[in-house]
């Protein structure tokens, strides 16, 4: 859950800085899912196991969260996903220095961004029934990250002359992040390229 949270506050602050970029940088959802599995699991091997008590009280805490579930992962993925968009009232804030170039007072700008927050998860608290409760209102996006989970956390036996799941996905990931970074931000230039068009110059179907 902690990781979560970190993700979150990342998010809420980094996401207006880098989308003001000549070439803006994002991260979704499934990024914060696949690079928490591997921070998650070496915090669970790495930290001390050893109880920590509070002075004065009977809690007690641990620095090792222990192993890494399912719920756990989904849970952090709900949690980054908050903050995967930053804050829409940035925008206003934004364009009033902007534009009209003038500055909002900070008191008045956090407010704005909290009653904004505040009043999307409130109309969303309200309507949980309907919205969130109701067995009818499941959106398709969601099933990426339930496959996502399974494959992640699910035992499977790798079949002869094939791959697990888990390994295939670790194959997709890496070449998809090694084609994008090259062509999808360094040199965007490329993806302008039409490699079909260059092979048939003279075919209609290609262009």
């Amino acid at each position: 859950m902690g990781s979560g949270a970190s993700i979150m506050c990342a998010s809420c602050i980094c996401e207006p800085i880098f989308w003001l970029q000549n070439q803006p940088f994002r991260h979704f959802i499934c990024s914060s899912s696949i690079v928490t599995l591997p921070l998650r699991k070496l915090m669970a091997a790495t930290l001390p196991t050893k109880s920590i008590h509070v002075s004065l009280t009977k809690w007690s805490f641990s620095l090792n969260p222990g192993p890494f579930s399912m719920k756990g992962h989904a849970l952090i993925t709900i949690i980054a996903s908050c903050g995967s968009s930053g804050v829409y009232a940035i925008g206003i804030i934004t364009i009033v220095k902007a534009f009209y170039h003038r500055s909002i007072n900070p008191t008045a700008g956090f407010m704005l961004a909290l009653s904004t927050q505040l009043l999307g998860y409130g109309w969303a608290g309200i309507f949980r029934k309907f919205h969130v409760d109701s067995p009818y209102m499941w959106w398709p996006a969601n099933l990426v990250h339930v496959s996502l989970f399974r494959t992640f956390h699910e035992k499977e036996k790798r079949p002869v002359g094939g791959y697990t799941k888990l390994q295939f996905c670790i194959l997709v990931f890496v070449a998809s992040f090694a084609y994008y970074i090259i062509i999808g931000y360094f040199f965007q230039g490329l993806s302008a390229i039409s490699i079909v068009c260059l092979i048939w110059k003279n075919s209609v179907t290609a262009k």
